[in-house]
């Protein structure tokens, strides 16, 4: 009788306890900032195509995934020129005026909240092809 009380006064919810925080640690979280975000960012003289990946490990090869960007993570924006001609692009507050044709130029930027930024051509302000929304989740 005594057993039987100690084990369901202190056995049971102590592997209650491990069970909730094993749960609790592998459900997902958009909000660590371990994780880093890699936006291409592909410009031609026709348009602008954004795509987004996260980098993680496989097998303990470095591998790119495609993601979501989520709040919390640090996104690098890597802008490539593909173009005849100088584009711009600006997002989330930052700006780059001109790169030149075929160049790359690069920034970081912290997502701290979730909402949807626009997003655009410096340069090419009048086709709404050269602008749009990028969503953070």
């Amino acid at each position: 009788m005594y057993f039987t009380r100690w084990l369901s006064l202190y056995f049971v919810p102590v592997c209650a306890a491990g069970i909730l925080v094993g749960v609790a640690s592998g459900a997902n979280t958009t909000t660590d900032p371990g994780k880093s975000l890699i936006v291409y960012v592909n410009i031609t003289d026709q348009g602008i195509k954004l795509s987004s990946f996260l980098r993680g490990s496989l097998a303990g090869n470095t591998n790119l995934f495609s993601a979501d960007p989520a709040r919390g993570q640090i996104a690098l924006f890597e802008i490539h020129n593909l173009g005849k001609k100088p584009h711009g692009f600006q997002v989330l507050g930052k700006k780059i005026r001109a790169i030149p044709p075929g160049a790359l130029k690069s920034f970081r930027v912290y997502l701290a909240v979730r909402g949807k930024f626009p997003y655009g051509s410096s340069l090419d302000k009048n086709s709404p092809l050269f602008h749009g929304i990028f969503r953070v989740y």
